[in-house]
This record gives C-alpha cells, sequence and structure tokens, in this order.
C-alpha cells in the first residue's frame, strides 16, 4: 500500500512580487521569526502614538485590527501556555493517521484524550489561538513578497446575547401580531445582519488599506447553528423542541447568514475573497454553511485535498459551490511563539489559493479579482476523483497560474490560461490510491459567531 508523505513542509516561492493579503481570523503573531518580514505595515500610522494618524477611524493600526475586542492589539500571547506536548502530540498522530501509520499505541491514547474533556477543552482553546498564525503562514509562503495584514474576527463572547434580547424585545411589544416562528425568523435574520454588517467593515477596512485579497478560514454550519437556535426555540416553545424543528430553523439560519452576508463582496468588488469549504465531510448543497456558500464574482470557495490530490475525508464539496481545491493535510505551517506544526483542514487549503491569488494580482494588477478567479480555476491539475467535488475539477497548480497571469500581460485571459496549460506540467499526478481508513477529529472551523 503506497503512503503519503508525512508532512508538506512550509516552503516559500522563489516568485518575486508584491501583494497584501487580508487574513481574516483569529489573530497573528507579528512577531514570528517566519512571518516578520512579511507582515504587512500601515505606511501611514507612526508606531504607538496613540493617535489615528491616517484618520480612518482606527488607532493605531499598525499591522491590522482587532474587530473581536476592537483594540490594535492582534493576539494575546497569554494563550502560549495552551501548548502543551500532549496538543503536539495530537496533531502529530493526527498527521499519522491521516498518512495510514497509525499504530494500535497511538489509537488507544487518541481514544483517551477524547474522552479527557480538560484535554479536549484545552485543545480548542489552542487550535484558535494558533489558528490565525497558522494560516497566515500558509499565505506568506506563497512568496517572499506577500504581506500579511492581521484582522481579528474570532469575538470572545458571541453575539447571541444580543439576539436573545431582541427577541425579548419584539416578542414583549404587546402588539401579539407576530407569530412564535416568525418572531424567531425575525431575530435570527437580525442575528444574520449583524454578522453582514460585521463582515462588510472587515472587508472593507482590508480593501481600503490595499488588500486585494482575504483569506476567510472561518465559518458557521448547520451543527453550529443548531448550538445557537436551540436556546432560542426553548425561549420560545419552552422544553423539548423536535430535532427536525431544530435542523430547519438552522438551515434557515445559515441560509440567512449566507444572504445577507453577500454585501461584503459586494461592497469591495476589488477584493477577492478565498472561504474555506468546511470540515464535515459533507456536501454544501445539502448541508449549508457561511460564508462559504456566498457565490460572486469576487468569491471563491476552496476544497482540502490529500497530496495525491484525492479530496481529503474530512473536507467539505459541492459541484456547484466549491470552486477549487488545494493541500489541506499535514500542512506545516507558523503558529504564536516563534513555533511551527502541521495541521488538517480546509482552514489550510484556503490560504493556500488566496496566496496564489495574491500572487496572480501582483505579476499584472490589470487584472480583476474575477479574472483572477477564472485563472485560478482554468489552470487546475484535473483530478478524475475531483469532478463531482468541486466546479473546476482541480487542484490549484501555483506556478501554471503564475505563468497565466504573466501571459495574460500580451494575451487574452483564454489564450494566457491555454498557453500555461500548455507550458506547465502538473504538480498533482492524480493517479495514487491510498486505503487510509482513519476518521480523524479535525477542528471545526472557527465561527464569528463564537459557537463551534
Amino acid at each position: 500500500m503506497k503512503r503519503l508523505s508525512s508532512v508538506v513542509l512550509l516552503g516559500v516561492s522563489k516568485v518575486a512580487f508584491s501583494s497584501v493579503i487580508s487574513v481574516i481570523d483569529s489573530g497573528l503573531d507579528v512577531k514570528h521569526p517566519r512571518l516578520m518580514e512579511q507582515i504587512w505595515s500601515n505606511p501611514r500610522e507612526i508606531s504607538f502614538n496613540n493617535i489615528d494618524d491616517d484618520q480612518n477611524g482606527f488607532i493605531d493600526d499598525l499591522n491590522g485590527w482587532n474587530f473581536a475586542e476592537n483594540s490594535n492589539r492582534l493576539i494575546d500571547m497569554r494563550f502560549l501556555k495552551t501548548y502543551t506536548p500532549d496538543a503536539k502530540r495530537f496533531f502529530d498522530i493526527q498527521l499519522k493517521g491521516l498518512s495510514g501509520t497509525l499504530s494500535s499505541d497511538d489509537q488507544e491514547w487518541l481514544k483517551t484524550k477524547y474522552e479527557d474533556r480538560d484535554f479536549m477543552t484545552n485543545l480548542m482553546v489552542f487550535g484558535n489561538f494558533a489558528h490565525g498564525s497558522h494560516v497566515a503562514g500558509i499565505s506568506a509562503a506563497r512568496s517572499l513578497s506577500n504581506k500579511i495584514m492581521g484582522v481579528k474576527l474570532i469575538p470572545t463572547e458571541s453575539p447571541l446575547a444580543a439576539t436573545l434580547n431582541y427577541i425579548n424585545r419584539i416578542q414583549g411589544d404587546g402588539k401579539g401580531k407576530k407569530t412564535k416562528e416568525a418572531i424567531l425568523k425575525q431575530g435570527l435574520s437580525f442575528l444574520a445582519g449583524q454578522q453582514a454588517q460585521l463582515f462588510v467593515n472587515i472587508g472593507s477596512y482590508g480593501a481600503k488599506l490595499g488588500a486585494k485579497t482575504a483569506n476567510c478560514s472561518f465559518g458557521m454550519n448547520s451543527l453550529a447553528a443548531r448550538n445557537i437556535v436551540a436556546p432560542l426555540l426553548k425561549l420560545l416553545f419552552g422544553g423539548d423542541v423536535e430535532e427536525s424543528t431544530v435542523v430547519e430553523y438552522a438551515n434557515f439560519m445559515v441560509n440567512e447568514v449566507v444572504r445577507q452576508g453577500q454585501s461584503m463582496a459586494l461592497s469591495n468588488p476589488k477584493t477577492l475573497f478565498v472561504f474555506a469549504a468546511g470540515n464535515d465531510g459533507t456536501d454544501n448543497e445539502i448541508y449549508p454553511i457561511a460564508p462559504a456558500n456566498i457565490r460572486e464574482q469576487n468569491t471563491m470557495t476552496v476544497a482540502a485535498t490529500y497530496n495525491d490530490g484525492r479530496i481529503a475525508n474530512f473536507s467539505n464539496f459541492s459541484r456547484e459551490l466549491v470552486d477549487v481545491a488545494a493541500p489541506g493535510v499535514g500542512i506545516l505551517s507558523t503558529i504564536p511563539g516563534g513555533e511551527t506544526i502541521a495541521m488538517s483542514g480546509t482552514s489550510q487549503a484556503a490560504p493556500f489559493v488566496a496566496g496564489v491569488a495574491a500572487g496572480v494580482q501582483a505579476l499584472n494588477a490589470a487584472l480583476t479579482p474575477s479574472a483572477v478567479k477564472a485563472i485560478l480555476m482554468g489552470t487546475v491539475d484535473k483530478i478524475d476523483l475531483l469532478y463531482d467535488k468541486v466546479v473546476s475539477g482541480g487542484v490549484v497548480n501555483a506556478e501554471r497560474a503564475y505563468a497565466a497571469a504573466n501571459f495574460s500581460k500580451n494575451h487574452t485571459l483564454e489564450q494566457a490560461m491555454e498557453l500555461a496549460n500548455q507550458k506547465v506540467k502538473a504538480s498533482v499526478r492524480g493517479d495514487a490510491f491510498y486505503d487510509v481508513n482513519f476518521e480523524p477529529y479535525v477542528l471545526p472551523l472557527l465561527s464569528s459567531l463564537g459557537s463551534n
């Protein structure tokens, strides 16, 4: 039986160009040795003088902004203590499982840890803490000159409390005209509207400061929505509620976030937003996820693959709603405190694509986001096993996309892609088969609503 390579090494492309990527995530270690030279610096801000020098409404936003806590501190290094030996071992064993090299001792250790509530709680905290820096390192690795702007989105307190208050207010307005079902849908739409406005604010922040690409490795699936909907249903109806009802309103909520979240892309047409597809191993058409299901000319959604181009068993997919695939298993990248670790997920696949997109934009600044998207989708390595999993039917080929960007300076977009496909070899063969019977626990996408 063939084996997957143990880890995809963090490496930097030799292509020399510059482009700003807004990494919308859980924070960023701007002092990491492997990231320091690629951290975006606001040229119109004077370091920590407590003055909004560029008058954009954000004081001392030197490397980005923390929208979760409304500050310029992009990470809380007190959480370094969550990177324990057991946390490191978990990711090492996870990778062995995904590579088909898991031992019986490893399996027993995992079983014990899954039942250890304190360990799992710490793992989730560490995952949230390290996530943004890991994502940033992957995008930075596409080019030495890619610049990373940190935008912290993940909150420390869920907006659910505000929604509860809103529902209580409209329920008790004394008019008695609204059914409980209408009240709940109005409350969920209110919450979706809050998220949409946050998305718009964050997208606009990066766009105004020169970020032509935004990576969004976060999301809310139906399961996370159920955790939000269930207490609201209990508030309105009391007692136990049928599971089918919870699912119905959870899907309504996710779809509402998708619908209203489109304003993020529409309000910032010069930015390409790259979304992680999700880590549930499900079809996004059947089980909706936000913001991944937002479909605009300047949005892309990314699935995760093994090194052979086969879709990872944890990755979401959709022949209509997921555009491309990219490596997402065993990706070695940066985490806070100067360390590196291999993680897996569509969270790791999306920044690969965002980094390549930034490179394409830098090579030909005249390309619009929709043209960059067309290049990324039109130069993939076609994989038979991905035909019904992603729209393009393939894995992003970075060097081929860069070649197409160069050709596009003197050719039509279609000609540029055709030339690139002819001249640049496939980076993924797609003809290998690995018998990996391992169902990994992959950290869920971070949620902007503070619930996973």
